[in-house]
């Protein structure tokens, strides 16, 4: 069965201008990959230029009561963005809102043992803040609607503390080893409240007290001109059992996938790392998607339910982004050869494509 090395995270993920690669049990004081000496060949370029092709993002997935939905926010340097996508499972009903910052000098925090990242407007308001001494994670939003979206407001905390919480971090060749990219993870059980109201007619629906999971990710890479990725993952309760994964496959994907991969499976707060996929759609994005390894530890098939689809093109920045609901089937091995069994487990899938 297929297994790699998980150790204590270092003090510092880069040390004297060289990635300190693994995959860490826990989370490192800062997720900070800055400062790696020639991450783009031999030409002697400055750190502080370097340092700006790091491409940051920061993430909360969370299923909920007949809720699914995620947050992201996006650190380009030359600006920032947040996107909320929620959709409600019983009714198939979409809501998306998206907010466009300009540049920042600290967007999407280093530090792990508490920060905050919002984005703060005149019609929207996104917040996601941690503290781990109070064993707390918070994600609040405002957003307010138009004649075709209803205006949106919650809060969501989860709680760290929980016997279901588990976390991972990693450094990865991204893909080869002068580069890196960090990732940091966790899961844990969420309650809280969505309220929407109409601007036009004034009614007000509430969905107050939903309790479910979630699945947050700060991640941090030295990007190429164009990164790809796709990237499948899911939380909730299976059989009793409290199951999140994400798996994801990507243009950044180390040269040694085998040994150096992000790819996690958590139940019951118990972490097993999952073996390099591959994940194909031969009939598109809005069709099955087939997720597999080698090791016959994933062997799962996504169908879309809902596509949510973002362009933005701002100077020379461009991306497309798919954010998909669905749901999965299939079977996730853990290590101790346990296996979970999905039927209609809800979930997400993203495809994103960055050219900057």
């Amino acid at each position: 069965m297929y297994t790699r090395i998980v150790s204590v995270p270092p003090k510092k993920l880069v040390e004297n201008g060289k990635p300190v690669f693994g995959t860490f049990s826990c989370a490192p004081e800062r997720l900070d990959i800055r400062n790696v000496r020639r991450p783009f060949g031999v030409l002697p370029l400055p750190m502080f230029i370097t340092n700006l092709r790091i491409r940051s993002r920061l993430s909360f997935f969370f299923c909920a009561g007949e809720y699914i939905g995620s947050v992201e926010f996006m650190d380009a340097k030359v600006f920032g963005s947040a996107e909320l996508v929620l959709w409600n499972m019983v009714d198939g009903k979409k809501y998306a809102y998206r907010a466009v910052v300009g540049p920042r000098r600290r967007f999407i925090p280093h530090l792990l043992e508490h920060g905050i990242c919002f984005v703060s407007g005149r019609k929207r308001y996104f917040r996601v803040s941690w503290d781990r001494c109070h064993k707390i994670v918070s994600f609040v939003f405002t957003a307010r609607g138009d004649s075709v979206r209803p205006s949106i407001s919650g809060t969501l905390s989860a709680d760290i503390s929980s016997p279901d919480f588990c976390e991972m971090a990693a450094v990865l060749p991204a893909p080869v080893m002068r580069r890196c990219r960090g990732v940091y993870r966790f899961t844990a059980p969420i309650k809280g409240n969505i309220a929407f109201s109409n601007v036009y007619s004034m009614q007000k629906a509430e969905a107050a007290h939903i309790e479910g999971s979630s699945l947050f990710t700060l991640g941090r890479a030295y990007c190429k001109l164009r990164t790809l990725t796709d990237m499948v993952f899911g939380t909730g309760s299976c059989k009793g059992k409290s199951v999140t994964f994400c798996i994801l496959q990507t243009s950044l994907e180390a040269v040694d996938p085998d040994r150096h991969n992000e790819n996690i499976l958590f139940v019951d707060g118990v972490m097993t790392p999952l073996p390099p996929v591959r994940i194909t759609r031969p009939y598109g994005v809005t069709g099955k998607w087939i997720i597999q390894d080698t090791e016959s530890m994933v062997d799962l098939a996504f169908t879309p339910v809902s596509d949510n689809l973002r362009i933005l093109s701002i100077f020379i920045l461009r991306t497309t982004s798919h954010t998909v609901y669905g749901k999965f089937e299939g079977v996730l091995l853990t290590a101790a050869g346990d296996r979970i069994v999905l039927k209609d487990f809800p979930g997400m899938a993203k495809k994103q494509n960055l050219r900057l």
